[in-house]
């Protein structure tokens, strides 16, 4: 999206993404948990838009930010800039978790899950590496193409996915 100019066709994909989620969001009453009032159940809504949004942002910035890099942003580079946001966000993830005492219900969690504790870490330590894959992935493709595309493709990956969680929920 930075290094492209806005036209019509970009806008009108844009738009047309945002209006498709929200037109599937609000007819989706088989998701709703039962006694969710509909102020709750709208908050919860307006959030997840706000966090599409910042998601966005935040991807269109890191593109801006190789575009005014000032240096020849290389794969390497990108590479470093993903081993820096990982260890800032895990180190922030850890503290946070310290002071709540989330390991201890990590624990608590892994002695009540249906599947058994080894099951259960491997879900947590196989998500951990799906989810640096998928980031390592985002930043490439917006380092060889642009935000916008990866956007796209990832409204697309989702969606996919969320349809194969729904065809097992119903």
């Amino acid at each position: 999206m930075v290094k492209h100019k806005f036209t019509d066709y970009s806008v009108n994909a844009v738009v047309l993404m945002m209006l498709g989620s929200i037109i599937l969001g609000l007819h989706m009453n088989r998701d709703r948990p039962i006694g969710e009032s509909n102020q709750r159940y709208m908050l919860g809504f307006v959030m997840t838009l706000v966090g599409a949004a910042v998601h966005g942002f935040v991807n269109a910035g890191v593109e801006y930010s190789h575009v005014k890099a000032g240096v020849v942003v290389t794969f390497d580079l990108v590479m470093q800039m993903q081993f820096v946001i990982s260890m800032f966000s895990t180190l922030f993830c850890i503290v946070a978790m310290i002071i709540n005492k989330d390991f201890q219900a990590i624990i608590r969690e892994a002695e009540e899950f249906g599947l058994g504790q080894k099951k259960y870490y491997m879900i947590l330590a196989l998500t951990a590496i799906s989810l640096q894959t998928m980031m390592i992935g985002s930043l490439g493709m917006i380092f060889c193409s642009s935000a916008l595309l990866f956007g796209i493709v990832n409204a697309l990956l989702n969606s996919k996915y969320n349809k194969y969680l729904l065809s097992f929920s119903a």
